[in-house]
């Protein structure tokens, strides 16, 4: 196991809860402190460490159909899942960490670059390319926080409401400016900011957000973009610029 793999528990005919491994450690006496031991003189002595506790109702009959077991299948005892079951499960339940990951070094990071095609379909493999460069991305804006500012609104929030958001449109990216990544992507938050930079009801310039005025609106979008306007943008710099400059002419702010 390794931080970032996703842990199910189950009894009953289905898995009654799921979270995200943080770490683990082999530690006989913290398992003896915390379960004593058996009648046999065992103890659990490999522990791991979980977060985001959630609770689930997933009965065995869906989890076989999902990952391709018998109908008939009850899970017993531990096991681990390879990676093609693994991904089917956690795309069908949307159940991707977004605070924790596994570790993406550079080098992965730049495979994954590497091998993506914007023209083809995103397959299996596609998918895990794109976490992976995902992971990594968060990973060099997040660090090791818990709470980060959106890169719009400034407002400092849990991770878990942040992504790391391509300044230039990521499928238009050179593989040179994908490797830029510590000016090619900022964190913007779920409460709006990511889908309206996404949509270019706003840019920045010269580190300044600006709204358009050619986009179909509504009465509560206006009031929404106008609370934005003027706000500082803490990812704007001269080595960001470029990006944010394909973004103003894409979106015709220029």
């Amino acid at each position: 196991m390794e931080r970032g793999d996703r842990a199910f528990f189950s009894r009953s005919g289905g898995i009654f809860s799921t979270g995200v491994g943080t770490w683990k450690t082999h530690n006989p006496g913290l398992a003896e402190a915390l379960w004593k031991r058996n009648a046999d003189g065992e103890t659990w002595e490999y522990v791991y460490f979980v977060d985001e506790l959630e609770s689930l109702h997933i009965s065995y009959e869906d989890f076989n159909r999902i990952v391709g077991y018998k109908p008939n299948a009850v899970i017993q005892g531990f096991n681990v899942l390879d990676t093609e079951k693994s991904e089917r499960l956690l795309d069908e339940f949307r159940l991707w960490s977004a605070s924790h990951s596994p570790p993406t070094t550079a080098e992965e990071y730049q495979e994954a670059v590497s091998t993506f095609d914007p023209s083809k379909p995103l397959d299996a493999k596609a998918n895990a390319n794109r976490r992976r460069e995902q992971s990594f991305l968060r990973k060099r804006l997040v660090g090791d926080k818990q709470e980060r500012p959106c890169g719009i609104c400034g407002q400092v929030l849990p991770v878990t409401l942040l992504t790391a958001a391509h300044v230039k449109e990521r499928s238009v990216c050179s593989p040179e400016e994908m490797l830029d990544f510590d000016h090619v992507a900022m964190l913007l938050c779920a409460l709006g900011c990511d889908r309206l930079y996404e949509d270019g009801f706003l840019t920045v310039r010269e580190g300044v957000v600006v709204i358009g005025d050619s986009k179909a609106s509504t009465d509560a979008l206006e009031a929404r973009l106008k609370s934005l306007e003027g706000l500082r943008c803490n990812h704007w710099s001269g080595e960001s610029e470029a990006y944010f400059s394909w973004h103003r002419r894409f979106h015709d702010f220029e």
